[in-house]
């Protein structure tokens, strides 16, 4: 990441960290930040999902999986990369430096559906099949598969000038490069011989219509058994140190943690994008939305997915935040 903005800096881009986008005026090529707004004539949602709500979310599978690191006592490192289909892990080496890692991938699951210790799974695995001298590093990914399997790249639909790439699944190398050429070639009026076949505009009802049946039959399944199966709340002194819950006081939906040094975070569980309560994930102390993977930090921060703004802040240590 670091040498592709040294690389784009060198060209003339002009790279603005931390700096959360709010709004996207397609039509008048305005992009609002917290800081201020950038003008432009053709903008490119390279966010792993389109921002704001858009027709395709609604058939994107969001999902995530988890990796863990670790260097042997004693046995060979795979060379290569092997999958493994009990359901699904994929083994593979890495080296950096002098030191030697063995790392697995797998543990999927729907972003927002949360049933086990992912981490925790995934290095009982590797003892079961490897002599580990010590697990070292630990990460997720999210995920976004679209019904037909190959990615959506290009215009928008609607806007001639917003232009957006998704559906990479776990092939984002190789996916992220094609859409590169192919946003370049359409920014700069050239032909792409690509376009067509991934072209974010494409309609494959044959190939799409069970995924987005499933999905949308996910959200309403998540839509009311969060709105009128949440339990109530009576007292935050309910909620320990390193939990996080969801419940029902004073008739809102909440999402609650308190950390591991007892300082409360009261939020409000509504997820911004389209109104689906979000769960905690405990393996990431992230707050996930089920139904289209827009996740947030402890402080209500958008972390990814397509929401644009913050759960919104209700309480802190008690105190109602207006």
């Amino acid at each position: 990441m670091q040498g592709l903005a040294n690389a784009a800096i060198r060209q003339g881009v002009v790279v603005h960290p931390h700096t959360p986008v709010r709004a996207v005026d397609a039509r008048q090529g305005i992009v609002t930040t917290d800081r201020g707004q950038v003008t432009a004539r053709e903008i490119v949602f390279a966010t792993h999902t389109p921002k704001g709500i858009n027709l395709l979310q609604a058939g994107m599978l969001v999902s995530r999986e988890y990796a863990v690191a670790a260097r042997l006592r004693s046995g060979d490192y795979p060379e290569g990369i092997f999958w493994v289909l009990d359901p699904f892990h994929s083994l593979r080496s890495y080296h950096y430096q002098d030191e030697r890692y063995l790392i697995v991938i797998g543990e999927k699951h729907k972003t927002g559906e949360h049933h086990a210790d992912h981490y925790q799974q995934l290095r009982d695995y590797l003892s079961a099949h490897f002599d580990i001298a010590a697990f070292t590093h630990q990460w997720s990914a999210q995920q976004y598969s679209s019904p037909d399997g190959l990615p959506y790249i290009g215009r928008v639909h609607g806007h001639d000038h917003l232009y957006m790439a998704t559906g990479f699944a776990a092939d984002g190398l190789v996916w992220g490069t094609l859409a590169g050429q192919i946003i370049a070639d359409q920014v700069m009026g050239s032909d792409s011989p690509w376009a067509a076949r991934f072209g974010a505009r494409r309609i494959t009802p044959g190939k799409s219509a069970l995924q987005y049946a499933k999905e949308n039959a996910t959200v309403t399944k998540h839509m009311v058994k969060d709105y009128l199966g949440t339990a109530k709340l009576e007292d935050f002194d309910d909620i320990v140190a390193g939990e996080g819950r969801v419940a029902t006081v004073d008739g809102e939906k909440l999402a609650i943690h308190r950390n591991s040094a007892g300082e409360l975070k009261v939020l409000s569980a509504v997820c911004p994008h389209m109104k689906c309560i979000v769960h905690w994930n405990g393996a990431e102390s992230t707050w996930d939305c089920p139904c289209h993977g827009s996740r947030f930090d402890i402080d209500g921060e958008v972390l990814e997915g397509p929401a644009f703004h913050a759960l919104e802040r209700k309480y802190n240590n008690g105190d109602r935040q207006g």
